[in-house]
This record gives structure tokens, sequence and C-alpha cells, in this order.
């Protein structure tokens, strides 16, 4: 298992969409550009929040401080 120095930066990843279905957020993997219908997942307030915040790049160590402060 890799260890993280917590300097390492993250962002979301151009492989997914995120769309919202019914007040759900759903994530759909990108095959050849076209969506993956066989691969959705959902996202629960918590996945939703980090997925939010890799809105932009952050290192580890903001990801879990903003997280912190979100979830206290």
């Amino acid at each position: 298992m890799a260890t993280l120095s917590g300097q390492e930066i993250f962002v979301r990843s151009q492989a997914v969409i995120a769309c919202v279905v019914a007040g759900e957020t759903l994530i759909v993997p990108l095959r050849d550009k076209v969506g993956d219908s066989a691969s959705i997942y959902s996202l629960d307030s918590a996945a939703l929040s980090i997925w939010r915040l890799l809105g932009s790049p952050r290192t580890v160590t903001q990801l879990a401080i903003a997280f912190a402060q979100e979830f206290e």
C-alpha cells in the first residue's frame, strides 16, 4: 500500500463525468468519450463533498482539513 506524504496534488479525473438525476449525484466513467452505463456510481454526502473539493487541485492535507471542517 502506498503512503502519502500529504504534498501530492489531487484533482477530479477527466475520465469520468458527474450528473445529477432526481437529486442524486452520479459518476459515470467515460470509455472512448462515451459514458459506460454499466459502471455508474452514486455519491453519498461524504463522497459528494470530496468530489466538489476536487473541483480545484488540492493536497491530501488540504482535502482533509476542508472535509473535517464540513463534517465536524
